[in-house]
């Protein structure tokens, strides 16, 4: 393929991307679920595209087909290190999503350990502060208090670290503050 080909190849992408963003933004994850499965009969490999129609179907309800989608992100070539932050970090997500309908101990402690391992492996790329947060809250929920408190001081760090902390920085950082007992600063 030439490099024209290519460009317009990951033009049509990202106008994809934007199209489902654009439908996630506005709170229609059925939509976006529909401009995903477009775009996927043009770019069945593409991880970006393939972590978007994960998310739009995880916000359907649709966790099989989001975790299957999640598999391929993964193992598609081409996943940045950010992309993998992102594809782990929602596989953490469906995970915790799936706590909140444990109907027993055993599956709602599984479901800790998988979304909690889904955050550790994303944290471990780049260290960043908002799965680092989230395994906290799952090692605090699991019983695991001393690593709940260590992952919530590294999420601190991280974003101390950070020049211009967004809102996101911020929601973040309550949550660490809530988990190592400081309600006051939270």
């Amino acid at each position: 393929m030439d490099s024209g080909a290519t460009g317009s190849a990951r033009d049509d992408v990202e106008r994809a991307c934007a199209s489902i963003g654009r439908h996630l933004d506005q709170g229609a994850p059925w939509d976006a679920c529909d401009a995903f499965r477009e775009a996927a009969m043009r770019h069945p490999d593409d991880p970006s595209l393939l972590h978007l129609g994960a998310l739009a179907h995880a916000r359907a309800g649709a966790a099989g087909p989001a975790h299957a989608l999640l598999d391929r992100a993964e193992r598609a070539a081409g996943a940045s290190p950010a992309l993998r932050v992102e594809i782990l970090s929602l596989r953490g997500r469906l995970w915790k999503d799936r706590l909140h309908g444990a109907q027993d101990p055993a599956h709602a402690r599984r479901a800790i350990e998988r979304a909690r391992e889904g955050y550790l492996a994303a944290h471990a790329i780049a260290g960043d502060a908002y799965p680092a947060v989230n395994a906290a809250t799952l090692a605090m929920l699991g019983g695991d208090a001393v690593a709940a408190r260590a992952l919530a001081r590294r999420a601190l760090g991280r974003i101390e670290a950070t020049p211009a902390p967004s809102h996101w920085d911020h929601a973040t950082a309550g949550e660490a503050e809530i988990l190592l007992g400081r309600l006051d600063r939270a």
